[in-house]
């Protein structure tokens, strides 16, 4: 009887070791899964934007520099462009130009808002650094721009003489900023500011933009 007994409860306590492992067995594992989008975004980033121009020589009062912030989280190379108009009655024009006589510096023309320029007034500025004539670009203002640079290992830049325009290749991620500067003490280009430019607002929109 104590025998059968003993047996018994071994057989008991076997069973419950077995139904425990294959209960432990069939515990499921759950993951997690959380997607993280690409990010890709282009913010104003500071900078003096306004200036006031010297009515004896068209210079500015001080650096016009306005600043960029474009951030990422790709590792992938990505293209940007970076593009400026101003205002004529016509509508709205390239503003960046690169002049036929200079192989150093790139230009930007600023259009008086209170009184528009006919577009032909601007393509003067382009072409014939003034169209050697004052007379023949009234409200249009150019003035010269430092040039933008290749950052190893962030950014490469080239400047598109078909188009006028930066073309832009980010190579790195982050968030990494771009400056301009329209540099102060400096006299515009040649015959593009004399008493033929009316009193007023000149301006220009400067867009950076992935493509």
């Amino acid at each position: 009887m104590k025998k059968y007994n003993i047996f018994l409860l071994v057989l008991i306590f076997y069973i419950s070791i077995s139904i425990s492992k294959t209960f432990a067995a069939q515990t499921p594992i759950t993951k997690l899964s959380a997607t993280n989008g690409e990010i890709k975004s282009i913010t104003t980033n500071g900078g003096q934007l306004s200036a006031n121009i010297d009515t004896q020589d068209g210079k500015l009062s001080n650096s016009l520099t306005p600043g960029f912030l474009i951030t990422t989280n790709s590792n992938t190379e990505k293209s940007l462009q970076l593009t400026a108009t101003c205002n004529t009655q016509e509508g709205t024009v390239n503003a960046f130009f690169f002049p036929l006589f200079s192989l150093d510096y790139h230009y930007i023309a600023l259009t008086n808002s209170n009184a528009l320029p006919q577009s032909y007034c601007v393509d003067c500025v382009k072409k014939f650094n003034g169209a050697l004539n004052s007379d023949n670009n009234p409200n249009v203002i150019a003035y010269r721009m430092t040039n933008l640079e290749n950052i190893p290992n962030v950014m490469k830049v080239y400047y598109d003489n078909n188009y006028n325009r930066w073309d832009i290749t980010l190579l790195k991620r982050g968030a990494i900023p771009l400056n301009l500067e329209i540099p102060a003490g400096e006299v515009p280009l040649t015959n593009t500011y004399s008493t033929c430019d009316e009193a007023g607002s000149y301006q220009a929109t400067i867009t950076l933009s992935f493509i």
